[in-house]
């Protein structure tokens, strides 16, 4: 969580950084990186701008920054990024919608659990049944075979956690 929202002195520069699109983009998700410890809901604007960048590696800093703060708010424009050109920006709104909403956000996921050639299908299962959704560990077992070696049913015949 960001240690306080009464801002920063570098936060200006750093925000200017981040949305400059002249910049290398992982020099700019690390701005975002830094300004989501530090600044909190005063950057909410900011990260909610840079949903729309054009470079990957910030909208994921973007996504996940928000994911972070935990506003409830922001679940309709985390939701939409499930349709990102970007894998890894699609995965970090899922975890992002799960930590923040807990299994409430499992019908925003519906068409990606009900998809059985989604790259997401697994993941979406497993941050759900990390927030108590035991009704998707079928999912689990199903993706584990390629995707999730570390996975298990902590009730089934070995007993292991189903939590990496």
């Amino acid at each position: 969580r960001p240690m306080a929202d009464a801002g920063w002195p570098h936060e200006p520069s750093l925000i200017e950084l981040a949305k400059n699109e002249t910049e290398q983009p992982q020099l700019r998700a690390q701005a975002v990186s830094v300004l989501s410890e530090i600044c909190g809901r005063s950057l909410v604007p900011h990260l909610l701008a840079l949903l729309n960048d054009k470079a990957p590696e910030v909208r994921r800093g973007a996504v996940s920054a928000l994911g972070n703060l935990g506003d409830k708010s922001h679940l309709d424009q985390l939701e939409k990024l499930l349709k990102d050109d970007d894998l890894e920006v699609r995965r970090e709104a899922v975890r992002s919608l799960v930590l923040i909403g807990g299994m409430d956000v499992k019908p925003r996921l519906e068409n990606i659990l009900k998809d059985p050639a989604s790259p997401l299908r697994g993941e979406a299962a497993l941050e759900l049944v990390r927030a108590g959704d035991r009704s998707l560990i079928p999912i689990l077992k199903e993706t584990s075979k390629d995707q999730f070696q570390h996975v298990y049913d902590p009730g089934g015949p070995d007993h292991r956690r189903i939590f990496p």
